[in-house]
């Protein structure tokens, strides 16, 4: 048996003979995919996936901004700690001529 996925499309094509849900199951576990455990689940993913995808691209894009702001704060508490690196090593610098 050959399943073909059009995510896409939401379309799932079987061809040849259909077999049972637990040779379905191998199939799936077989390319990674783990997360259905009937023939309803999977076709309840086809029907939601536009949301699904909608959802993950949402949430990542959130963890990123955050990831951002963080990194860009950071960034600049060093430059800071940097620059007062700076003017202490100058002062000194200045002390000594």
């Amino acid at each position: 048996m050959l399943i073909e996925f059009n995510l896409h499309l939401k379309v799932a094509r079987i061809y040849g003979t259909i077999e049972s849900l637990k040779s379905l199951k191998a199939k799936l576990h077989a390319n990674r995919i783990h997360r259905f455990s009937s023939v309803k689940e999977i076709n309840d993913f086809l029907k939601n996936y536009s949301n699904e995808k909608l959802n993950i691209l949402k949430d990542e894009s959130k963890k990123l901004k955050t990831e951002y702001l963080n990194t860009k704060s950071t960034l600049k508490l060093k430059e800071n700690e940097r620059l007062k690196i700076i003017n202490n090593e100058a002062e000194k610098i200045d002390n000594l001529i």
